[in-house]
């Protein structure tokens, strides 16, 4: 029974992949995506100016909601692909995160890109609509150095198409400039990329 479950659930996990990737291609193809949040590669997002008040100290001693190792960086980024993360749930919203080795829209050919999507899950009628909270995104340092880190806020400004799943998968809510080329060598450890996820809501 146990085997059985474990296949189910496997099956599951890949076809929500495909039919996530399949959208995403659309949307990219048509060029709806979001590039809301557009950082200065040189002042990061720190937690301590966050809507929940959670400062950098704290971020770093609270478990991650989600890792994500991104493996093959540079096959990626030479064929300009993006990588989804195994989905997650955080108090029960289902989402994964998105990643452009190559980057997408303003960061493209210089930068990584980084998104947040919302997916459907099995608790949608239970939690609350619009997503409202803070994602905090990670890169982790090669060499125990400080990570790098950005927080994609979902507030009450954030477009319905990015906080709510009730007609598919939501936009990605991100940053197209997560971190600049130059510096990914203090952050890459051979060709993978290490990021934590810490999801407030």
């Amino acid at each position: 029974m146990t085997k059985k479950i474990v296949v189910w659930h496997d099956t599951a996990e890949n076809d929500l992949r495909k039919e996530l990737s399949d959208y995403i291609d659309e949307i990219l193809s048509s060029g709806e995506e979001s590039n809301e949040e557009d950082d200065d590669d040189d002042a990061l997002s720190q937690g301590s100016g966050s809507l929940w008040g959670w400062g950098d100290a704290d971020t770093v001693k609270q478990k991650p909601t989600s890792i994500y190792e991104l493996n093959n960086f540079f096959k990626f980024k030479y064929k300009k692909k993006s990588c989804l993360s195994p989905s997650f749930y955080a108090d029960r919203y289902h989402m994964c995160l998105r990643v452009h080795p190559n980057g997408y829209g303003k960061g493209e050919g210089s930068h990584v890109s980084v998104y947040v999507c919302l997916l459907q899950g099995v608790y949608d009628r239970m939690v609350s609509w619009p997503f409202r909270g803070e994602v905090i995104i990670e890169l982790l340092h090669n060499s125990n150095g400080q990570p790098h880190r950005r927080v994609v806020k979902y507030g009450h400004d954030t477009p319905i198409d990015f906080s709510t799943v009730a007609k598919g998968p939501a936009k990605g809510n991100g940053c197209p400039k997560f971190i600049s080329n130059r510096k990914l060598n203090s952050y890459r450890v051979s060709g993978t990329l290490r990021f934590h996820i810490y999801v407030m809501c």
